[in-house]
């Protein structure tokens, strides 16, 4: 599918390189440049719907992460044409619920601005109530992220979180950055993510979770898809090309004249307010 919309058209004066020409136009008629906006069979017609949420594990060591979300959410809010609201939420050891949901970026940053790495020492985290709380307020067709260097210490209830995400079609896609925890992790965060059509990004450079916050300001914009958010570390930071590719193309054609008092507005005759 090839969106395109029509600019209004405008007399030739002169013909620019790639605009397609018309023959001589018959008597009656005359010339004008068409100027249509048209996309690459990639772009998606994007609608508003659902929430972009992060529940982010807080503990001591999550502090660089932490501070790139921070850094970083303004843009995404800016750029974002995919998603209605914002689900904010934090989880730690032991668990308190810390979650907004807004469309205000300020309320957004006004929360961020009061969460701090805190504590640690106790690997497992409560990261399955922490999505389980960001996908209540999160809307029906949500994206989630949950950012975290520590397993699920409530990993049993994965089966009840499956459920819940599924009934609302909200997608699960876990930033892994540190050992999680090791030989405790049960890889419950790719079983989420199986579940729900979600996928499972391991970095082995926690510098480079800011590669994975470019790529979701591109796709809250509409220029790509979460689901083709690569699952390989290398190829996130390789430099991105967007999907969507849009240009304006020139074209010249005949039209009838317009009866005086009249002007020619989107192959229209109108006349002038």
């Amino acid at each position: 599918m090839k969106p395109s919309f029509a600019i209004p058209l405008v007399l030739c004066a002169a013909i620019s390189i790639g605009t397609v020409l018309a023959a001589e136009c018959p008597s009656g008629y005359k010339k004008v440049c068409v100027k249509k906006f048209i996309c690459s069979s990639k772009c998606h017609i994007v609608r508003r719907r659902g929430s972009l949420a992060f529940t982010i594990d807080d503990t001591g060591s999550m502090w660089r992460e932490i501070r790139a979300v921070k850094t970083n959410i303004k843009r995404i809010v800016k750029a974002n044409r995919r998603f209605k609201d914002y689900v904010i939420g934090t989880f730690n050891d032991p668990y308190r619920r810390k979650v907004i949901r807004s469309r205000s970026a300020y309320t957004i940053l006004r929360f961020l601005k009061r969460v701090r790495a805190r504590r640690g020492g106790d690997c497992p985290e409560f990261a399955m109530r922490g999505i389980l709380d960001a996908a209540r307020l999160a809307r029906p067709r949500s994206v989630l992220f949950v950012v975290t260097d520590a397993s699920a210490k409530d990993a049993r209830l994965k089966y009840a979180v499956a459920r819940y995400l599924r009934s609302k079609k909200i997608r699960l896609f876990a930033v892994k950055v540190g050992r999680m925890c090791g030989r405790r992790y049960r890889r419950e965060f790719e079983f989420l993510a199986r579940q729900t059509g979600g996928r499972v990004l391991r970095l082995r450079n926690r510098r480079h979770f800011k590669y994975v916050l470019n790529y979701i300001g591109h796709a809250s914009k509409g220029e790509t898809t979460f689901t083709s958010m690569p699952s390989s570390e290398k190829h996130l930071r390789k430099k991105w090309k967007p999907e969507c590719i849009c240009k304006i193309k020139t074209v010249v054609k005949c039209v009838t004249r317009c009866p005086d008092g009249y002007e020619r507005v989107n192959d229209t005759c109108v006349k002038p307010r």
